[in-house]
């Protein structure tokens, strides 16, 4: 039986007691206050426990409540992270000019180029933007533009931009915005790619290496302005760093530009490609049979034809077979990233990048 003070306290419950009626009470026997506590509980059972009420179930919805709050909580700050983001890249677009014209802030340009992006998966940002006009000028008809002439500060910073990028193609860096705010700020506006170097050089900003697949992207793109422009010296150097790189991307590019027979001096291209790749089988190792690629010491004349297909670059030697490029240096190798080095090491070998890495060669 429980004790006196607690069955007096569960009649509390039922009626209102002042502490002289309790005084009453505790002169009562155990027995005697149980038998009114039974009475009061079977008449008022709702006051102990309401009826219909389920304590358990009241439990379990308010965790669920409190669950359901939280995620939607968790997903409002992901929707307006997104938007944030979202805000600041329309913000870099309609800041850039394209030539002297430049995206008006209105939704008939929003909604159109978003949904591209959405159709091709990718993100939306400048970048994006960029190469849809690049791959697809007519895209351009279906925007609307503000042809108003830029303001200088507007023309600086463009300018600014381009010698920024430059540099990092040519040095195999990122272009990311950040980095060129952390340059500019450095130099101020209106600098050139030697101060951008010396800087660069001296250590005081470091950029980080930029992707592989944005250097592969360079790469082609110089590979085929070169090609368009009929610089066969630039053409040649690239095609070489593309056969001995062995990256895939710049190779497709190259295979395009043997097969394009529209321009009118395909013969001097081919001519200069089957030079390159003379030396590429030699300096690997590799033998190529055929009258089409004598080596140009023994027949330094081209042949009046080419099977193009014969040009297609042979697959990876191996490792370490082929000899360390110049262009390789020091600091391409310290600022590369893992998947970058491990090629360098599979195809220059292990002993000549590491001597480079520190320095000695």
């Amino acid at each position: 039986m429980a004790a006196k003070s607690e069955i007096i306290e569960a009649l509390g419950k039922f009626r209102k007691l002042d502490s002289s009626t309790k005084g009453m009470l505790m002169k009562l026997s155990n027995e005697a206050l149980q038998k009114a506590l039974d009475a009061y509980r079977r008449e008022q059972p709702e006051v102990e426990s309401p009826t219909g009420v389920d304590i358990d179930r009241i439990k379990q919805d308010a965790r669920a409540e409190a669950a359901r709050i939280a995620e939607r909580e968790r997903e409002e700050l992901r929707q307006q992270q997104l938007e944030v983001q979202r805000e600041a890249n329309w913000t870099d677009i309609l800041r850039t000019w394209f030539g002297n014209r430049r995206l008006k802030n209105i939704m008939a340009n929003r909604a159109p180029l978003e949904l591209q992006a959405e159709l091709e998966n990718k993100p939306f940002n400048l970048a994006f933007l960029k190469k849809l006009l690049a791959d697809d000028p007519k895209f351009a008809n279906q925007l609307l533009w503000e042809t108003v002439e830029p303001p200088v500060a507007d023309v600086q910073l463009t300018k600014d931009r381009g010698v920024f990028d430059s540099v990092c193609r040519n040095r195999g860096l990122s272009n990311h915005t950040t980095g060129f705010n952390l340059v500019r700020e450095a130099l101020g506006p209106g600098f050139d790619s030697v101060a951008m170097e010396r800087l660069l050089s001296s250590g005081k900003i470091t950029l980080a290496p930029a992707r592989e697949e944005d250097r592969s992207n360079w790469q082609s793109q110089h590979l085929q302005s070169a090609y368009e422009r009929g610089d066969l010296a630039k053409l040649s150097e690239l095609a070489k760093k593309a056969y001995y790189d062995q990256d895939p991307d710049v190779l497709e590019t190259l295979k395009k530009i043997i097969q394009d027979t529209g321009k009118a001096n395909k013969l001097n291209v081919l001519r200069a490609l089957a030079k390159i790749q003379t030396e590429y089988h030699r300096a690997t190792g590799q033998h190529v049979t055929g009258a089409n690629h004598e080596a140009p010491s023994v027949n330094p004349a081209a042949p009046k034809s080419y099977n193009t297909s014969d040009l297609t670059p042979a697959a990876p030697v191996e490792t370490g077979k082929l000899p360390l490029p110049a262009s390789v240096t020091t600091e391409v190798l310290r600022r590369a990233t893992g998947e970058e080095f491990k090629r360098f090491v599979r195809l220059y070998g292990n002993s000549a990048v590491a001597e480079r890495y520190q320095g000695r060669n």
